[in-house]
């Protein structure tokens, strides 16, 4: 169960409401037998951070946000001889829960946008084998990017980018990241920027 938010009014910080919120929180959390607890919150906020330890979470995850244009975006001047073709929903779903150990933030994760019908899908092909996957919001949000190992570092991965901004009609595109170090090297080769804001990731396990 995740905590959205949790704000304390000033005048009434440091009288253990906070405290009682999250155990309440906690309680709601066992009564729906959910394993374990999550919320995100701002690296920043070291007072925040130390509350939310005390109170048993650790951090487990660096949120870092990316932004860029695809004309800033270097495209191999080779073409690659896969095709990219629109997918539905429902390949990208199936192919999502393959990658047990891979994590998404619950914003960019499958479930966060199933009923939308904006969102842009495409994979890629070599013969009958999808060698890549990409979703992408109507305002240019990456919410998944994947392309098979074997075939990366050949510009499948800025191709798929732009074929979906095209369907998007945007020139900006954003992306949310977990401790992936592989992702992170893409985007900062297609001179995607960091933004300031960086936030963990935290668990309590119940």
């Amino acid at each position: 169960m995740r905590c959205g938010t949790l704000c304390i009014a000033p005048e009434y910080r440091g009288c253990g409401i906070s405290n009682k919120l999250l155990e309440m929180h906690k309680s709601s959390a066992v009564n729906e037998r959910c394993k374990q607890l999550f919320l995100e919150v701002i690296k920043s906020n070291e007072r925040a951070v130390k509350f939310y330890e005390n109170c048993g979470y650790t951090k487990v995850y660096d949120l870092k946000y990316y932004s860029g244009t695809i004309k800033s975006m270097h495209f191999s001047k080779d073409s690659h001889p896969y095709i990219i073709k629109n997918i539905s929903f429902e390949k990208i779903d199936d192919f999502r829960k393959t990658l047990m150990d891979c994590h998404i933030n619950w914003q960019s994760d499958t479930p966060f946008y199933a009923m939308s019908t904006n969102e842009a899908y495409f994979a890629a092909y070599e013969g009958n084998k999808e060698i890549a996957y990409i979703a992408m919001s109507s305002q240019g949000k990456i919410n998944f990017l994947w392309v098979d190992p074997a075939y990366r570092n050949q510009g499948l991965g800025s191709s798929m980018v732009q074929k979906a901004a095209q369907m998007q009609n945007t020139e900006k595109c954003t992306i949310c990241i977990p401790n992936n170090s592989s992702l992170e090297g893409f985007l900062r080769k297609q001179q995607f920027q960091k933004e300031p804001i960086e936030q963990y990731e935290m668990y309590l396990p119940l």
